[in-house]
């Protein structure tokens, strides 16, 4: 009988290991080609709708890409946007923080606790980009700063609110916002 324990080669598993995260980078990159050629499609052929399809196809491009910037961004540039994607609307330190979360933001490397950071940062704000107001006894915040290089609510360059399609965590699912969006745009 053999007594002899069969070593693991850890080196051999971190090879393995290895060429499996080079085939997953490879497919990341393909997939970021085709996310491109995506957009750029979607872009172009979004001059060729009328006015207001065009106007949800916009409002939906930014959406997606709001989140992806909130999730690659920094506090202050993640919390400006959520303030500026929900520039009508109070919003109280928690609502900001389950907004940056369900965009994907990541406080794993933070010290203080998130409503901290994030409290923190909006005072910080200038008077003239952020509104502060007790309502029902918690501070809440509103963008009244410049948005895409208008005005808004206050002195507002904008003339009518686009229609109202929610952020896709609000939409719950992608085939729930399909079915919302194609409503939309037979309206």
């Amino acid at each position: 009988m053999d007594t002899k324990k069969k070593s693991t080669d850890y080196f051999k598993l971190v090879q393995k290991e290895f060429a499996k995260l080079e085939k997953l980078r490879q497919r990341r990159d393909d997939l970021d080609v085709e996310i491109a050629k995506a957009k750029q499609f979607i872009a172009a052929t979004a001059n060729m709708l009328n006015d207001r399809q065009r106007d949800i196809v916009l409002q939906l491009m930014g959406t997606i890409e709001a989140g992806k910037m909130i999730a690659e961004a920094g506090l202050t540039e993640a919390i400006r946007s959520v303030l500026k994607k929900n520039y009508k609307r109070w919003l109280t330190v928690t609502q900001v923080r389950d907004r940056l979360e369900s965009a994907g933001f990541d406080f794993s490397s933070y010290k203080s606790s998130p409503l901290a950071s994030i409290s923190t940062t909006l005072k910080r704000f200038k008077a003239e980009d952020v509104e502060t107001a007790e309502i029902d006894g918690v501070a809440a915040y509103r963008w009244i700063g410049k948005i895409l290089g208008t005005e808004s609510s206050k002195g507002s360059a904008f003339y009518g609110e686009p229609a109202r399609m929610g952020t896709l965590a609000e939409m719950g699912n992608l085939a729930k916002f399909v079915e919302q969006w194609t409503n939309m745009g037979k309206k």
